[in-house]
């Protein structure tokens, strides 16, 4: 047998290397330690970021649509027409109360708007994290909000009388009729249906993202 430090024994260059490679090693498990934990950081970072952005995201996109049905209700009361009116005025004054029906209408218009306002940095985050299935059904959202917008217009300029009403033709008749559907409704109507598709899309994606 040979004794320690002899030819057969660990020579100093032989402890040097040994300590070299465990601090090699050493080193590569700490980078390793470092790239998992930065990784896991990253990820609990991404989830954090988007739960937070799919919830405000989701209460915004509720306002928004509770504002859409408002404005397409066909009631519009007398205590909502004299609130947006700023004033009483006689119901049997033809022009007052276009005037004050207008104004609640006007108002509904704003609610919508500022749900609109209230969306827009969601939106645009989500769709650059999230792509098309954000995007699509937000431009089909806007759209129908402006054909209902734009219907609306129509109808205010042209307010009539039930007599007047009474002297279209079958042709403006029909076509007043298709402006007022697509005007007013309720949520099961044509176009109360084609919104409520392009939210549930969006609500799926952002249901996702929370893990429901």
């Amino acid at each position: 047998m040979s004794a320690p430090g002899g030819d057969g024994g660990v020579t100093p260059e032989m402890w040097s290397a040994i300590a070299n490679w465990l601090v090699a090693v050493a080193a590569l498990m700490g980078a390793i330690a470092a790239w998992v934990g930065l990784n896991t950081w990253q990820k609990e970072r991404r989830w954090e970021v988007d739960h937070s952005l799919s919830r405000q995201f989701l209460l915004a996109l509720r306002k928004r649509q509770d504002a859409f049905n408002f404005l397409r209700s066909p009631l519009v009361s007398s205590a909502e027409m004299r609130q947006a009116f700023g004033e009483d005025y006689d119901p049997f004054d033809k022009k007052k109360s276009d005037d004050a029906w207008l104004a609640a209408i006007n108002s509904r218009l704003s609610r919508l708007e500022e749900a609109g306002r209230e969306m827009y940095p969601f939106e645009i985050e989500a769709a650059y994290l999230w792509g098309d299935s954000i995007s699509s059904p937000s431009a089909r959202i806007i759209e129908l909000e402006r054909d209902v917008s734009i219907a609306l217009q129509e109808i205010a300029r042209n307010m009539r009388s039930r007599s007047e009403c009474l002297q279209l033709s079958p042709e403006e008749r029909e076509r007043d009729v298709e402006i007022r559907k697509v005007a007013f409704g309720m949520p099961t109507s044509d176009v109360g249906i084609e919104y409520q598709r392009e939210v549930t899309a969006l609500e799926n994606v952002l249901k996702s993202k929370l893990g429901r």
